[in-house]
């Protein structure tokens, strides 16, 4: 399930894969669908450009994040071998 302010379908979009993620609403709301090209094309309208950068931001979080995990789990999983 989506959550507020989450970005399901995040890494299909940078790396062009089928994305992994499908997204069912159970209640009223709001969800806006990004292509690819909207993201990566450059542009001149400034809504654009501002979407683009806090994509990116919000992505190199996440990667971020997902990194950390990945560590602690490793690091955890070296002390017990």
């Amino acid at each position: 399930m989506a959550k507020k302010k989450s970005y399901p379908g995040e890494m299909s979009l940078i790396t062009g894969e089928p994305r992994s993620a499908d997204v069912v609403c159970s209640e009223d709301g709001f969800f806006l669908k990004i292509d690819s090209e909207t993201l990566n094309n450059e542009t001149d309208i400034a809504v654009l450009q501002s979407l683009q950068t806090k994509f990116y931001k919000y992505f190199c979080t996440v990667l971020a994040h997902r990194l950390n995990k990945l560590s602690e789990r490793f690091v955890t999983n070296q002390m017990f071998c």
